[in-house]
């Protein structure tokens, strides 16, 4: 378990930042775009397509706890839709997650996979390629899960994605049932926060970009 620091528009774990805002907008691991920085505003990623869901995996994921001392309800239910995150009315959400009823989970996709959704795809390729420097993949989303279903994804040795008719499903160990203990589906709305990757192109201008060579971790309030 990892302390996190949440704030109204991004989230501190394990001492890496976070994005918040726009996180009803993006549809979870695999959705790319352009990262846009209002003046007045949140950072957030203005989603403009995202990968196979066959092609992608979850490498793992981890249950972590949040520093109450130093996070506001207020910071907790800004900028997602509460009642589709935390299955929930707003004057619930924060006593379910308070009582440990409720735990916020963090999904790491495997990158290697990710990069290759990329290079597999020659539509999303070129889309990402013409995005230039401000071009940002999601390799992370944090999701509001039930206290017993989160230790279970975190003991899980095998984590699969796939498309269902509300969104997405995450299932531990291979199992592929719609409901029970060892599996969520996230529809859009319901990611409470997300991380960033940026692609590495095998050139520089965007006639020359026929392949991404790696995806390079970028945090919240970090300009590059």
């Amino acid at each position: 378990m990892s302390d996190v620091k949440i704030k109204d528009n991004h989230m501190v774990v394990q001492g890496m930042a976070f994005w918040r805002g726009g996180a009803a907008n993006v549809d979870g691991v695999g959705a790319y775009g352009e990262i846009r920085r209002p003046v007045f505003g949140v950072d957030y990623l203005d989603q403009q397509g995202e990968l196979p869901v066959e092609k992608l995996a979850i490498e793992k994921a981890t249950v972590l706890d949040i520093d109450f001392e130093h996070t506001s309800d207020s910071d907790i239910l800004a900028n997602i839709k509460v009642p589709l995150v935390f299955d929930a009315q707003p004057e619930a959400a924060c006593r379910k997650l308070r009582s440990g009823e409720l735990k916020l989970a963090m999904f790491n996709a495997d990158k290697d996979k990710l990069c290759d959704a990329i290079n597999s795809s020659p539509r999303h390729l070129e889309t990402l390629a013409s995005l230039g420097n401000d071009a940002r993949v999601c390799d992370t989303v944090f999701l509001v899960v039930d206290a017993k279903l989160a230790e279970t994804f975190e003991r899980s040795q095998s984590l699969s994605l796939r498309a269902v008719a509300k969104g997405v499903q995450i299932s531990a160990g291979g199992s592929h049932g719609e409901s029970g203990s060892s599996s969520v589906t996230y529809e859009p709305g319901s990611v409470f926060g997300y991380g960033l990757v940026k692609p590495l192109f095998n050139g520089d201008r965007k006639k020359d970009r026929s392949k991404v060579l790696k995806l390079s971790t970028v945090q919240w309030g970090v300009l590059k």
